[in-house]
């Protein structure tokens, strides 16, 4: 898979996927072993990417990785204070819709009359689910997911802009994420609970 510029490129591989037992070469050792065979790879797979999404997204990679811990620490306490039921929507359609009209003001983006009638129904809805009975910390919880989920949207929107290509930015971020949200949880002293649950998996 390659963009048409020839900027960056993926390509998922495997080698021996059935991890069969198999001679990839045969010759002759020597006068007391005339011959051998040698024994191919077991099985290997993997990603490999060329095309790095380039300096001028460096920083906002790196400031959306950031964003990322304050988003599962808001997300774990949305969890805790309220039901999935309502927290999930709350976060989630939340933060679309603010990340929508965030794209608009900020990146200069522009929606159609159907898409300014869909905010209005997804806010409509979200007011809707928040009147029966979310406490105040659910809701509060529920809202700071949704504004870090549109400030990390709107970061990686404007990252991948300015990237070499969105393919690129999306699959360079995600190191930076991972090493921003585990340092975080090592900070908590949650350490012993990733290495088990990286052994696990």
């Amino acid at each position: 898979l390659k963009d048409a510029a020839g900027r960056w490129s993926g390509n998922i591989w495997a080698k021996n996927l059935f991890d069969q037992e198999y001679a990839s070469a045969f010759g002759a050792a020597s006068a007391n072993t005339p011959y051998i065979a040698i024994l191919g790879e077991p099985r290997t797979f993997g990603l490999t990417v060329t095309g790095l999404p380039g300096r001028a997204a460096l920083p906002w990679m790196l400031a959306s990785a950031t964003v990322h811990v304050f988003y599962v620490a808001s997300l774990r306490q949305a969890y805790i204070h309220g039901d999935f039921s309502f927290s999930y929507p709350m976060a989630r359609g939340g933060g679309a819709l603010l990340a929508a009209v965030g794209g608009v003001l900020l990146l200069g983006d522009e929606l159609a009359p159907g898409g300014w009638i869909a905010l209005v129904v997804v806010g409509a809805g979200l007011a809707w689910i928040s009147l029966p009975g979310g406490s105040r910390a659910s809701v509060g919880w529920a809202l700071a997911t949704a504004a870090t989920i549109a400030t990390y949207t709107l970061l990686d929107s404007h990252g991948s802009r300015v990237a070499t290509s969105g393919a690129a930015y999306g699959l360079g971020y995600m190191p930076f994420t991972a090493a921003t949200v585990g340092a975080a949880a090592v900070a908590r002293g949650r350490g012993p609970a990733l290495v088990d649950s990286l052994r696990r998996t």
